[in-house]
């Protein structure tokens, strides 16, 4: 094995790095009543963060949830009437996607793909509604199709919303 040998000192003199004109001998103040503080509690959110989060849910979360729900009860319309479209689904499955990425929008998570399982768990919703429709309107007569839409809305909404807070559950037991 090679020795190296060093050509210069390598040891480094501190007291070269301080000027004397530029540091004097003062004394450094401590308080003697400072305590340690404690970082381990997040700060609370703050009003702008919370109405920004409000405004989220309220124009990105809901709007698209509904599309969604409107989308498949529109399928339990056309399968009731037995006329299906084939030239609706281009625009719908567009629709249907725009109003996934407002979904994921409205919860705050793009970028993680897990929270696809919230638009999932609203078109889930909306299709076992969408086929509570079809079998209703077969029984009863009339034309309840806006009622029943209107009605049945809260169920994927809080299907969305509570599979959201079981992902989040389980993000914060791992």
């Amino acid at each position: 094995m090679k020795k190296t040998t060093l050509t210069e000192d390598a040891r480094v003199d501190f007291q070269t790095f301080f000027d004397e004109e530029s540091f004097t001998d003062s004394r450094i103040t401590i308080n003697k009543n400072a305590a340690l503080l404690n970082n381990s509690a997040p700060e609370k959110d703050s009003h702008l963060d919370s109405f920004l989060t409000a405004v989220k849910w309220i124009f990105l979360y809901f709007p698209g949830a509904a599309a969604i729900h409107f989308i498949m009860l529109g399928f339990g319309l056309m399968l009731f009437y037995g006329v299906l479209m084939i030239e609706v689904l281009p625009g719908t499955l567009g629709i249907a996607l725009v109003s996934a990425f407002m979904i994921m929008l409205g919860i705050g998570k793009l970028r993680d793909l897990k929270y696809l399982k919230v638009v999932l768990g609203v078109f889930l919703t909306s299709s076992l509604l969408a086929i509570l429709y079809a079998i209703l309107a077969v029984f009863i007569p009339g034309d309840f199709f806006g009622f029943f839409a209107k009605v049945t809305l809260p169920l994927p909404l809080l299907a969305g919303y509570l599979v959201k807070k079981d992902i989040d559950a389980e993000e914060k037991n791992d």
